[in-house]
């Protein structure tokens, strides 16, 4: 791919990916200190009004910028990343197979906790994606982290080979994550831990999807269809709970 543009790349796939992992617990672990500290009313960068504009612009220069990157310089190829992949029927019944599986496992998950715990606390995150306008907040988000996903798998293929490197990714993947420390704290919380616990399932099922059909595609639209659904029918069901309880909805 770099051929034509008379480029090469500077860092093997290994050191990229490490320098990315890097670049992502620098930047959300001192974002979570920063915020931690304006809430106890320290002085702090979070608090500037246009802080949040710049973590808006931050985050797709990340998630979709670097891996990008990666593709135009030859550090990874097209057919690692899962971009050049066509599925058949086969890969399609493979996809729709460990797809209607997590669905299930996630319903009666939430089914389960919702009868033994029936005051649980209603995901916020949830609550605030399942409004008319929150369809493209999830596909932007699943876009996001699909597209760092394969990164990830790509650059581990390129040292490791197809099998070793796809599930080694995940390993990177929820590496990342546990070192995350406002993903700790969220956690440890009801009402946020849900959604932690929900993007590392859906991690899992990325790469299962993943190693069954090598396509990004059939993993970003499974990604967005199993958590829109997920969000949807939660939210509806314990609004209904609440409208029946006489609580708030």
């Amino acid at each position: 791919m770099t051929a034509g543009l008379g480029l090469a790349p500077a860092l093997p796939p290994v050191l990229w990916l490490a320098a990315t992992l890097v670049l992502y617990l620098v930047g959300v672990n001192l974002a979570a200190r920063s915020r931690q500290r304006a809430a106890q009313g320290r002085p702090t960068i979070a608090a500037h009004p246009a802080m949040s504009w710049f973590v808006e612009l931050a985050r797709p220069l990340f998630y979709l910028g670097i891996p990008y990157a990666a593709l135009l310089l030859g550090v990874v190829s097209p057919a690692a990343m899962g971009l050049a992949a066509t599925s058949g029927w086969p890969q399609a019944s493979v996809a729709a197979g460990i797809a209607l599986a997590a669905l299930a496992i996630a319903l009666w998950s939430w089914g389960a906790l919702r009868r033994h715990l029936p005051a649980y606390p209603l995901p916020r995150a949830w609550a605030a994606h399942a409004t008319w306008w929150g369809w493209p907040m999830q596909l932007r988000e699943a876009g996001y982290l699909e597209m760092m996903w394969a990164f990830c798998r790509a650059a581990c293929i390129a040292r490791l080979g197809f099998y070793a490197g796809t599930f080694a990714a995940l390993g990177v993947i929820l590496l990342a994550g546990a070192l995350n420390g406002a993903l700790r704290r969220a956690a440890r919380e009801p009402g946020e831990r849900e959604a932690v616990v929900q993007t590392a399932g859906l991690a899992i099922v990325s790469t299962l999807l993943f190693y069954g059909t090598a396509s990004l595609w059939t993993c970003l639209a499974t990604h967005f269809a199993l958590q829109f659904i997920v969000v949807r029918v939660v939210v509806r069901r314990a609004r209904a709970v609440a409208a029946k309880s006489g609580g708030p909805r």
